[in-house]
């Protein structure tokens, strides 16, 4: 079966298991670089489906279309193989994809429009984005951070499941964009739980914080101390490009 650029989420919480919770507000995470919490809640890991080898079909924002083999996936991007060469495609740049190459995605025209009962049930993840957006929007304590996540996964993820095999290419947009903004909330959770225990700052051996750093690669002048990395800042701007994505759902959805 198909499955849209939204299976991708399942590994957002595959980044590292955390310390046990504490209780209680903790000191709000701001651009401005103050100290995160001392100790975290902690989260088991999901599944992942075993797809390495698969031959995926992607279609880019930019038109493009790419088949190959599974190399590597991770929370950011997917590395595959075609024609003997290898490639790393972000997830930023992904429109689609397909792991079933006996229909092409491009038969599809990309201006096709939702279904009713898609846009319907968008609502609700809408309105948990936008409760997460009202909670980040002037920091917020690890404590009431995580519990937020919590329930915007709840909501989100019961979405994503449910059409994530659409071969609608305006509902695969709207999704693909949705587990980005996912991804990068998961992303900001376990860069304040890496914070824990340190000064603040982060070295790029952090595999999250390379990462990052290479999907956003404005976020290195912006948190750069030394040769180290602001955790804050980090966490700010993984906040930010994810409201930036539920942004560019609803104008998706204005000019339907």
């Amino acid at each position: 079966m198909r499955r849209i650029v939204v299976l991708l989420l399942f590994l957002s919480l595959g980044w590292g298991g955390v310390a046990s919770a504490q209780k209680g507000k903790k000191p709000r995470p701001k651009a401005s670089g103050k100290t995160a919490a001392k100790t975290a809640p902690s989260a088991a890991p999901m599944s992942v489906a075993p797809i390495i080898g698969a031959t995926v079909l992607i279609q880019t924002k930019g038109g493009d279309t790419l088949t190959g083999e599974v190399l590597d996936l991770n929370a950011f991007s997917v590395r595959l193989r075609a024609n003997n060469m290898e490639s790393v495609i972000p997830f930023e740049s992904i429109a689609a994809l397909s792991f079933d190459t006996a229909k092409r995605l491009e038969t599809t025209p990309l201006l096709q429009p939702a279904g009713e009962n898609f846009l319907r049930e968008l609502n609700a993840p809408l309105k948990a984005f936008q409760l997460m957006n009202d909670e980040t929007r002037t920091g917020s304590s690890y404590t009431d951070y995580d519990d937020q996540l919590i329930r915007l996964r709840r909501v989100a993820d019961k979405f994503l499941q449910k059409y994530s095999a659409s071969d609608n290419q305006s509902e695969a947009r709207i999704l693909a964009l949705l587990a980005g903004a996912i991804i990068d909330y998961n992303a900001a959770r376990t860069v304040w739980t890496l914070k824990i225990g340190t000064d603040g700052t982060l070295s790029e051996t952090e595999t999250l914080v390379a990462d990052v750093l290479a999907l956003y690669p404005e976020m290195r002048t912006a948190a750069v101390v030394g040769n180290r990395f602001n955790a804050d800042k980090l966490v700010g701007g993984l906040w930010k490009r994810a409201t930036e994505k539920i942004e560019r759902v609803r104008l998706l959805l204005k000019s339907r």
